[in-house]
């Protein structure tokens, strides 16, 4: 579990953080259920430089598309807890803001 994310649950963070690669997840997108683009992000600390996680994998990953893998963003996003497929909880990123910033 994300135990540093849990402690920003329901509130939106500003989080600076490393793109890793894109992936396909089931999800929705437009009101249907099917592919969505997620993408993975490592190395993620907040702006006061405390470490908050390895990676997460945030879905809808659209306003991220222009950045290319390595290189070190600025966003905001919310965190929410999810229920992982093995059935136990854990927190993730949802609604990335559209303002991102790189950082290198």
């Amino acid at each position: 579990m994300r135990t540093e994310l849990a402690k920003y649950e329901n509130q939106k963070v500003e989080l600076i953080a490393t793109i890793g690669r894109n992936g396909i997840k089931p999800g929705y997108s437009n009101g249907k259920f099917g592919s969505v683009l997620s993408l993975l992000l490592t190395d993620i600390y907040d702006t006061d430089d405390n470490y908050i996680s390895d990676h997460v994998w945030v879905k809808n990953a659209k306003c991220f598309i222009r950045y290319k893998e390595g290189d070190v963003i600025r966003f905001r996003a919310t965190v929410k807890r999810y229920m992982r497929s093995n059935r136990t909880m854990d927190y993730g990123l949802v609604y990335p803001n559209h303002k991102v910033y790189l950082v290198n």
